[in-house]
């Protein structure tokens, strides 16, 4: 009987399924869930977003959002897989996208005029961003460790990019920079490892230091030049020891160029050279020699820090200005020579130093040289450092004289390292105007006329060093000859 009745019922089951539609027929029945919030809030007071349970995150309202303030949750943030922001929006404020690892795609406003720092820093997952025309400033390491970043679109309204902005962005490979832009701050591109193509502007007028560092665009430059060089700014360089001698097409010595270069001994620096940049020679330990031209109008911070091998320099008068630590812990500085008497040098006792000893005080135990009531003077009376003074500033057309052309016919030659001969052995027959002995002072300045005046523009005569390379040291006059 229980067989009969189980038979029963599968009949009527089969009997039943004749009017169903066959599955092959039916369409498959789609279920979609709709996005629900799952949370809300505000950044300042005309900025709300919400949170719904599929990962996206949307931002709405007018104005500046607020610096990230943790309303959203460390395990929210790490949830976040998409971000838009609306228009009326104009500013993203520092950090509010930092660490989110997991977001894939960031949807930026025509309204926008500012990201802060860094906004989208760790944003892991993040393989594009499309920057809106209406942006002008992108702020500090606002993109930077984004490993997952392929491609960036940068607008012409972009004017400024902070430091840091992309840097250990390993998966860049290309960028254009805009002609809006006219500076590229220091690590810009740091670390950027996959990076092969950068266009350049001419607008650029000024690179940071370690912009490119670790790129393989630099590392390609390097390999057809010793000497990269972009807009007249020479960035780095391949030449690390020896005689360095820069090329005559730079203008800028770039920020931290031949940082740590240890057995770098020399460098000639053309006249065409109107920038000393921050910490170019910083720690070469074994730069005895360097010569800064009269095209030199500022020299930067830590420029020549830690340069233990230089025993004496000489600031030219066309410098204006000397940075913080230019010469701080140049442990055999012995003499400095400063000739503008208004040279403008940081006020700081480090600025020009050997060292600090066991109690952490600084000290200077060489001399600075320059002109009476000059800013040399004073900054060396305000740190008790030695001075020693050069007389008077010169006046009128006494700076206007060319060194060496003691006899004033407007070139150097051995005509006149004769007259200076004569003027040192009989000054009485060969008495010189204050004019001509300015001219005719082209060794250790101030310090009047001797032999080795005269020696040094036989030596330009004879082509051991160049015109541009006076006024000189005695110190470098005798390792030049030692070397002949």
């Amino acid at each position: 009987m229980k067989n009969k009745i189980l038979s029963g019922i599968m009949a009527v089951c089969l009997v039943g399924s004749v009017g169903v539609i066959p599955e092959s027929i039916a369409p498959a029945a789609t279920v979609t869930a709709s996005a629900e919030t799952v949370k809300s809030g505000t950044y300042g007071d005309n900025i709300t977003w919400t949170i719904d349970n599929k990962g996206t995150l949307t931002i709405s309202g007018t104005g500046d959002m607020m610096n990230n303030d943790s309303t959203i949750r460390e395990s929210e943030r790490t949830a976040l897989k998409k971000v838009i922001i609306e228009n009326g929006v104009t500013g993203i404020g520092n950090s509010v996208f930092m660490g989110c690892v997991n977001l894939e795609s960031v949807t930026l406003p025509d309204s926008l005029t500012s990201i802060g720092k860094d906004t989208f820093s760790y944003c892991r997952s993040l393989k594009s961003i499309t920057i809106p025309d209406s942006v002008t400033n992108i702020g500090y390491s606002a993109f930077s460790n984004c490993t997952a970043l392929e491609s960036v679109t940068i607008p012409d309204s972009v004017t400024s990019i902070d430091y840091g902005a992309f840097q250990n962005c390993t998966a860049l490979e290309s960028v254009t920079i805009p002609d809006s832009v006219t500076s590229i701050s220091y690590s810009l591109f740091y670390n950027c490892t996959s990076l092969s193509s950068i266009t350049i502007p001419e607008s650029v007028t000024s690179i940071g230091g370690d912009a490119f560092y670790n790129t393989p665009w630099l590392e390609d430059e390097k390999k057809e030049n010793n000497f990269v060089v972009v807009n007249d700014i020479l960035i780095d360089s391949a030449v690390r020891s020896g005689d360095v001698i820069i090329p005559d097409n730079v203008k800028n010595i770039g920020n931290n160029v031949f940082y740590n270069c240890k057995d770098i001994t020399s460098v000639t620096i053309p006249d065409s050279v109107t920038n000393i940049g921050n910490m170019a020679f910083r720690s070469c330990k074994g730069l005895t020699s360097i010569t800064i031209p009269d095209s030199v109008t500022s020299i930067g911070n830590m420029t020549f820090k830690d340069c233990n091998g230089l025993t004496s320099i000489k600031i030219p008068d066309s410098v204006t200005s000397i940075g913080n630590s230019t010469f701080e812990g140049c442990k055999n500085l012995s003499e400095i020579t400063i000739l503008n008497p208004e040279c403008e040098i940081s006020d700081n006792e480090y600025t020009i130093s050997n060292g600090t000893d066991q109690k952490y005080n600084c000290y200077f135990d060489g001399t600075i040289k320059g002109y009476a009531n000059s800013t040399a003077q004073k900054y060396a009376e305000k740190y008790g450092y030695t001075f020693e003074s050069l007389g008077e500033a010169p006046t009128g057309n006494v700076t206007e004289i060319q060194s060496g052309d003691t006899n004033g016919d407007g070139k150097l030659s051995i005509a006149d390292a004769v007259l200076i001969a004569q003027a040192i052995s009989n000054p009485d027959d060969y008495e010189l105007t204050e004019e001509q002995k300015t001219a005719a002072d082209v060794v250790d300045k101030g310090d009047g006329l001797t032999p080795l005046d005269s020696l040094a523009i036989q030596m330009v005569d004879l082509k051991i060093i160049s015109e541009n390379d006076l006024p000189i040291t005695s110190a470098e006059i005798n390792r030049i000859l030692d070397n002949q």
